[in-house]
């Protein structure tokens, strides 16, 4: 099928569909530096099936094709999204499904229990924060306590809410390399986030990737304390070590993979 805008609108292709503007949850901003997005909430896809996705803008400008493959019929976790707190929280994860009819967590539908003690400790780092002269004094020439903040609500965004996946399935020669940083729960298993109960399910946990952590450490003054766990210890216990860079204390760059995810869906590790 010709990769154009008016094309694709008119695809009678068994297996595609289109959905319009208005079946989006409209746009988003998850990131100062990556803008405005479109976003959709897609539901009726079939298990562990390669699909793949264009965006048209338009009516006639097409996007790179965005790859995913969508999880086994025995998947738990619900996915939650569009929270104004954790912008880049767009993933499952592992917590009671929503209500009736709702399919998906969003702002509307999470828990008192889950969102006030997060809400309280984002307050608490701000406020320890502008005790430093923030605007009027500069602890760094390279970044500002607005970069500290945000790398900070990042990271605490992906521990508070951890991602759930699962395994990629065998497939001989086209088995996922390297593996994800998965770690298996057990079933009512304590979860790694304070906020979240235990679920009666097991799943499992894709780990943040150690990056999330240094650039927290990075961006933030020293006064605050913050510090993530030494590679040569413990760090691959709590993150995804050596993927975005090389494990190497101090050393940025030069992972295995050399991101979080590529562009055929592959993630190795949760880097909000």
């Amino acid at each position: 099928m010709p990769r154009t805008g008016c094309a694709m609108r008119a695809s009678n292709v068994a297996g595609s569909f289109n959905l319009g503007a208005n079946k989006s949850e409209g746009i988003w901003l998850r990131d100062a530096s990556e803008g405005w997005r479109w976003q959709w909430l897609v539901g009726g896809l079939t298990p562990l099936t390669n699909y793949t996705v264009y965006a048209i803008v338009d009516e006639t400008k097409v996007s790179e094709p965005i790859n995913f493959v969508t999880k086994s019929a025995s998947f738990v976790c619900p996915i939650v999204h569009s929270l104004p707190y954790c912008p880049t929280v767009n993933y499952a994860v592992p917590i009671a499904p929503p209500p009736f009819p709702f399919t998906a967590h969003a702002t509307n539908t999470l828990p008192n229990t889950v969102v006030d003690p997060l809400l309280q400790v984002l307050t608490n780092f701000t406020v320890s924060l502008t005790t430093f002269a923030c605007g009027r004094d500069q602890y760094s020439p390279l970044v500002s306590c607005a970069d500290c903040q945000q790398a900070y609500r990042n990271w605490l965004c992906a521990v508070w809410f951890p991602r759930c996946s699962e395994a990629a399935p065998e497939s001989g020669s086209d088995s996922q390399k390297p593996m994800s940083a998965l770690q298996a729960q057990a079933p009512s298993a304590t979860p790694r986030s304070p906020g979240l109960s235990p679920i009666s399910s097991s799943y499992d946990v894709l780990l943040p990737c150690l990056e999330t952590c240094t650039a927290a450490d990075r961006a933030c003054p020293n006064f605050l304390g913050f510090k993530c766990p030494i590679t040569r210890f413990n760090a691959a216990d709590s993150y995804g070590v050596g993927y975005v860079d090389s494990g190497a204390d101090g050393v940025q760059g030069g992972g295995i993979a050399g991101t979080a995810q590529d562009r055929y869906g592959n993630v190795w590790c949760n880097q909000t």
